[in-house]
């Protein structure tokens, strides 16, 4: 499934980006001209870092969405090893309930935070910790990149040898493009990333930052 949709992205990605349609990914994706990704080794204060924070910041919501729905289901919390048909059932049902939870807390809580809602997190939490305190031994399994890319084999090591193809190049040079334009576009508004967020980034402890 994961396959045939690259592949159709692949073959539409002219008219993707004429529309100026793509999609925004960490850096375990490579860069693509639907894909585009944050600067590697960005130096703080560089407009490819001020890049990097409103890229992230742009991630966040669908990032804690995704966290939320992990923690939440204990199922999720090692591999799927069942037909591909069923994940798809089960990663489904997941979504579900959790967007029915989701609204059920914020029909409760509001635009604040109440009792009632924190109360349902809370209880989640709880039974995750409980979870992992009873089995100990199980295997967690982390978020990967998903489809391999240009750099990497299916085991995340660096390719040795071989070259990528003319495609492949295309897709990673226009997405450097739409890349950098964005890079300036932030510049150009002046757009910075917050102090107070590069000091708690870097586990920096600081009484006062000053603008």
């Amino acid at each position: 499934m994961l396959a045939n949709f690259y592949e159709w992205l692949e073959k539409n990605w002219k008219k993707l980006a004429e529309k100026g349609l793509y999609f925004i990914g960490d850096s375990a994706y490579a860069i693509k001209s639907f894909l585009v990704t944050p600067f590697d080794n960005a130096v703080h204060g560089t407009p490819e870092d001020n890049y990097n924070f409103f890229h992230s910041s742009s991630r966040i919501s669908v990032e804690c969405a995704f966290g939320e729905i992990d923690l939440r289901w204990g199922i999720l919390w090692s591999t799927l090893r069942f037909s591909l048909a069923h994940n798809v059932n089960v990663i489904d049902a997941c979504m579900r309930l959790h967007n029915f939870i989701v609204d059920w807390r914020e029909d409760k809580q509001g635009p604040c935070r109440t009792e009632v809602g924190m109360k349902e997190r809370d209880l989640f939490e709880e039974d995750h910790r409980k979870f992992m305190a009873a089995y100990p031994d199980i295997d967690i399994y982390g978020v990967h990149g998903g489809e391999e890319d240009d750099r990497r084999d299916s085991n995340g090591n660096p390719l040795v040898g071989g070259r990528p193809s003319n495609l492949s190049k295309a897709l990673a040079d226009v997405g450097r493009k739409v890349r950098d334009t964005l890079c300036k576009d932030i510049e150009s508004k002046k757009l910075v990333r917050p102090k107070i967020n590069w000091f708690r980034h870097n586990n920096r402890v600081v009484d006062e930052v000053h603008a």
